[in-house]
């Protein structure tokens, strides 16, 4: 797959979710790492697997959402960010990246 495209689409993923969540505070907040996040997701694209667990993980996400199940879309968003940080920090730390 393309993962340049699939990068994309993760930033609106996220930026939708954040966009829709309901709570303004909660949504500046998120707003200021936002960036560095972003910035970490593509700066480590080409060096970690295929996201294929971060789509299933996405759809998990969506599907509680739609269920109107809050606590099983919260649960499904820190397993979801607990696989990004174990996956993203060990290659950010490789690089010796510790601001981005």
């Amino acid at each position: 797959g393309d993962l340049d495209a699939w990068a994309d689409a993760d930033e609106r993923f996220h930026d939708t979710l954040v966009s829709r969540c309901g709570n303004g505070r909660i949504r500046r907040m998120i707003e200021t790492v936002a960036g560095q996040s972003q910035r970490a997701r593509r700066l480590t694209l080409h060096l970690r697997p295929t996201p294929t667990q971060s789509v299933v993980e996405h759809r998990k996400i969506i599907e509680a959402i739609r269920d109107a199940d809050p606590a099983e879309a919260g649960r499904a968003a820190r397993g979801h960010r607990r696989g990004a940080r174990d996956q993203l920090v060990p290659i950010l730390r490789r690089l010796n990246l510790t601001t981005l």
